[in-house]
């Protein structure tokens, strides 16, 4: 609905109103601020040729500046318009226009997707990009796509297609691209439809080009395996997550229990089905099948597990491997349980060799049974426990390193994540082979707790490990009926502005709400799934000035920023009523500058949370190293996520050489990109 309701949205430019879209030379409008209603009369020779968003851009050699994301309507001839909507959020809900063309038909084609045929690609592989283009209109349409691919706002490749389509008709164009050789760089594609010269439509998407998931690790789940789930629908699910990138998938819960992961009828052979703990229904083949269906999109497959868990009977089958509140004690009731009343699950010694034989010896059944690819460790948090009949206590902050390091061991090639509860044991987690440093979030409250954590996880590995988080949002409120919007954009923002993963996307597009994951209420509303796509493909595109650059030397350089603002309120600490600022410094090469707008909410990332105040006219000054040879303005907000090249004004002071940009408008999450690069380094 929201794509075919994109040909109203160009109708409406200025004041919020769909600003990304400005077809009007002449207008009237109003309109009322949170749920919008508008109407616009307008006239316009070519409502596709905006001269640029009002932020001072320069057309360049390929022309994708204009910030609209569906502009469905023929652009060659003179226009007359009367239009009016009604808006609630991003898009459009209900729409009403009419429209004239001088001796033409209005033209409704449109790009209806564009995307990748897996989730990542190795350098020299060829990616096969996918578009998908609708005509709804009563008449032909004849034009051509223009692909163009970037990497931050430099070309890497380009395509034009022919595009004929009859009345109703929908067609797909597959491109062939052979990814360059550089490894771990993220691209931009971006896509025009073009009739008679004039931008028809437009939209993009992006591209991971990384030969090991572990460096950008978008993470995602699978938790349903139950006997509903035909080929057609697990085969979607795996292709929904690719489309967001996801790197690897956590399977979680798929085990019959804790101990003993693997069902065997009494002759021996695999179970076809199983109940789980909470007497769900597993099915054997549909966990196969999911697994597969990972792998042909590119995706990694991990088997969740608890490191020290026992849940198959109603006490532990063996007493002498357990772990007990008190030492010296050799009952089985003293033994610690989860919960503490009417337990269910028995805590394990961690340290104890046959546990560990045991525990592997399952997961090593499970990967042949079901092809995973590695282990999402689990535990319960900090537990103060003694080993059987002793009053030695198990030191969890090097039994649990110990155990990973056991894990790699046992497993060769497999990949090891570990979840530290609480941040307890960060110190020795980040410094772990772990191949990430993953954290589920519990009393770390605020966005400025988020980026402390990532970067405090990032120094203790020694800036080896990407750090993923488990960050539940509406956790402590009851249930709404629906995710809020502003609270996940929000806070993904906060997350990948600094460098961080988010643990949030899996089974049929479900949010993470909860630590237990097949819980599937609330759910996403259609626009934030939209919003989320282009939040991860914004990730992916400038992940090499957030997160790592294969040329060294990124860092966050935002505690000695010299960043100013004579029209707002700047903060680097993430305070309510400012604009955050984080800065990414890629020494001789990109300052990249964050603006993550918290006017008008608080700073608790789990709350809900109405849309941020909208900003205008942002005025500001910059300070840098080095001169700077272009300025480039990216938001995923625009749905699109291009570069804008940006106007500037350079000079020096007593304080250095500094820069000074105007940014017209602010949603959510602007990112300034300050080429620093001289023109022989560019052409590299």
């Amino acid at each position: 609905m929201v794509s075919g309701l994109g040909r109203f949205a160009g109708a409406f430019g200025g004041d919020g109103l769909a600003s990304r879209v400005r077809p009007a030379r002449a207008s009237l409008a109003f309109g009322f601020r949170r749920t919008r209603t508008a109407l616009r009369i307008g006239f316009c020779r070519n409502p596709a040729d905006r001269r640029g968003n009002g932020q001072g851009i320069r057309r360049g050699k390929c022309d994708f500046s204009t910030p609209a994301r569906r502009v469905s309507r023929r652009a060659s001839l003179p226009y007359f318009h009367l239009q009016g909507a009604v808006r609630v959020g991003r898009y459009f809900v209900l729409g009403l226009g009419v429209g004239l063309w001088a001796g033409s038909a209005i033209a409704d084609a449109r790009i209806a997707d564009v995307r990748t045929d897996r989730a990542r690609f190795a350098p020299g592989e060829t990616a096969r990009i996918t578009v998908e283009v609708a005509n709804d209109s009563a008449g032909a349409f004849a034009g051509e796509l223009r692909l163009c691919i970037r990497k931050i706002g430099d070309g890497a490749g380009t395509r034009v297609c022919p595009v004929s389509l009859a009345a109703g008709e929908t067609a797909v164009q597959t491109v062939g691209w052979k990814v360059p050789q550089a490894d771990f760089v993220g691209y931009g594609i971006d896509v025009d439809l073009v009739a008679n010269q004039a931008v028809v439509d437009r939209a993009s998407h992006a591209l991971d080009a990384s030969s090991d998931w572990r460096k950008f690790p978008r993470y995602g789940f699978f938790s349903d395996f139950g006997p509903d789930q035909t080929e057609e629908e697990i085969e979607r699910r795996a292709e929904e997550l690719a489309r967001y990138h996801i790197g690897a998938v956590q399977f979680y819960d798929w085990m019959f229990t804790h101990d003993r992961l693997v069902a065997w009828k009494p002759d021996g052979t695999l179970a076809a089905e199983w109940k789980d703990w909470t007497g769900r229904t597993i099915v054997a083949e549909t966990l196969r099948r999911k697994v597969a269906a990972a792998h042909r999109q590119g995706m990694k497959a991990l088997a969740y597990t608890l490191m020290y868990g026992d849940s198959g009977s109603d006490r532990p089958e063996h007493l002498e491997w357990a772990a007990f509140k008190e030492p010296f004690q050799t009952d089985w009731q003293k033994v610690e349980s989860h919960p503490p009343t009417n337990s269910f699950l028995f805590v394990m010694d961690v340290t104890h060799p046959e546990w560990r034989r045991h525990l592997f010896g399952e997961l090593r059944e499970a990967f042949r049974q079901f092809g995973f690819d590695g282990l999402h460790l689990d535990n319960l948090g900090a537990r103060r426990l003694y080993r059987y009949n002793s009053d030695s206590r198990i030191d969890e902050r090097r039994a649990f390193p110990a155990f990973i390091a056991a894990a790699k061991r046992a497993f060769p090639g497999a990949f090891v994540l570990h979840n530290d509860v609480m941040g307890n044991y960060r110190d020795e987690i980040a410094q772990s082979e772990a191949d990430a440093y993953y954290q589920e979030v519990w009393y770390h409250e605020t966005y400025q707790e988020l980026r402390d954590i990532i970067l405090d996880a990032q120094a203790k590995s020694g800036d080896a490990k990407p750090v993923v988080l488990a960050a539940y949002v509406h956790k402590y409120d009851p249930p709404p009926e629906w995710i809020d919007d502003a609270t996940v954009r929000l806070l993904d923002a906060a997350i990948f502005a600094n460098g961080g993963f988010h643990l949030e996307l899996g089974e049929g597009l479900e949010m993470l709400v909860n630590e237990y994951f097949p819980i599937h209420q609330p759910r996403m509303r259609p626009g934030l799934e939209r919003a989320l796509r282009d939040l991860y493909d914004f990730q992916v595109r400038y992940q090499n000035l957030l997160v790592f650059n294969p040329a060294g030397n990124l860092r966050d350089g935002t505690p000695g920023a010299n960043l100013s603002s004579s029209t707002h309120a700047l903060d680097k600490n993430a305070r309510s009523e400012s604009l955050w600022t984080v800065v990414k410094v890629l020494e001789g090469q990109y300052d990249a500058v964050s603006l993550i707008n918290l006017f008008g909410v608080d700073t608790l990332w789990r709350n809900r949370s109405d849309p941020p105040h909208a900003q205008r006219d942002i005025r500001l000054k910059y300070y840098l190293d080095r001169p700077v040879r272009k300025v480039w303005l990216a938001t995923p907000d625009d749905g699109l996520g291009r570069p804008q090249e940006l106007d500037f004004a350079e000079g020096r002071d007593g304080d250095g050489y500094f820069v000074e940009v105007a940014v017209q408008n602010l949603e959510y999450w602007e990112l300034l990109i300050f080429d620093k690069r001289s023109s022989l380094e560019a052409n590299q």
